[in-house]
């Protein structure tokens, strides 16, 4: 079997010899392993090339024409077609405040932080490419554990560099809001914090991976809408980033309204494919 790949905005028009018309593709779905089988999935096969996340089978192919389109694939693509990961920050310095900001105030009932990442910061990442996970660098708490439910996390982008002078509203719901493309990437999860996990890279895989578009800045949301707090909770290793977290917290009611300034940005690693 051979195959004609054209890149339609990373989108990929696939012809083979037996088709009578294109299949379109994303190109992170092109085969799958079933059964032992290299299988080829069509998103749909449709003219204007529109993606949808409905998958029919198209055709069983051998290892040696799998391992032939994605090589092509990944010669369209160039090195963003490689999986990665890109460190924001150092692992060494414990967020300072007692009471925490970022990701989340542990206590307090309720919080909510945002923070900005510049698009100079993950130039690795191109266009196309998805965030599938998140990872915190954990690094200490007084308690040995510590149980948080319904927590929520938020991807965006937006044109600023920092929130000085631009302060948003909880949940971004000011009119006018500098933050687009919004998505609710993980959606509310519990997770219990222990003491064996200090010093460690605390992962956070995305419920629907953020396809980056290789130029924006970014905002992560995370509220915590647990309903409880302990001043024993986990802390994160941060990097001071002037104006890079906007915050509220708040017991008793989720918090609403303008946000408060802070510095101290997690140090993460954002996981993309």
């Amino acid at each position: 079997m051979s195959f004609t790949i054209t890149n339609i905005g990373n989108i990929l028009k696939i012809v083979d010899t037996a088709a009578t018309e294109p299949y379109y593709f994303n190109w992170k779905n092109i085969v799958t392993r079933l059964n032992g089988v290299n299988t080829i999935f069509e998103e749909r096969r449709i003219s204007n090339s529109t993606l949808t996340v409905d998958y029919t089978q198209v055709a069983n192919i051998t290892a040696t024409d799998a391992e032939d389109l994605l090589n092509q694939v990944a010669g369209l693509f160039g090195s963003g077609a490689t999986p990665g990961a890109v460190q924001l920050g150092t692992v060494g310095t414990l967020a300072g405040s007692s009471l925490g900001v970022a990701p989340f105030s542990f206590a307090y009932d309720y919080s909510f932080a945002s923070w900005i990442i510049e698009a100079s910061e993950i130039s690795s990442i191109s266009s196309g490419q998805q965030i599938d996970s998140i990872e915190l660098y954990f690094g200490s708490m007084s308690d040995a554990s510590y149980f948080m439910s319904s927590q929520r996390i938020y991807m965006g982008y937006t044109t600023l560099n920092n929130w000085t002078g631009n302060l948003p509203n909880v949940g971004h719901s000011e009119g006018g809001s500098t933050v687009t493309n919004r998505t609710y990437v993980k959606t509310s999860f519990s997770k219990t914090y222990t003491s064996a996990e200090e010093g460690t890279w605390l992962t956070f895989t995305l419920t629907t991976p953020y396809v980056y578009d290789g130029s924006s800045n970014i905002v992560i949301d995370w509220e915590n809408r647990d309903g409880s707090y302990d001043f024993g909770g986990p802390k994160f290793h941060i990097q001071n980033k002037s104006g890079s977290v906007a915050y509220k917290r708040r017991d008793g009611s989720y918090p609403s309204g303008s946000c408060f300034l802070d510095a101290e940005r997690p140090i993460m690693k954002l996981n993309y494919s």
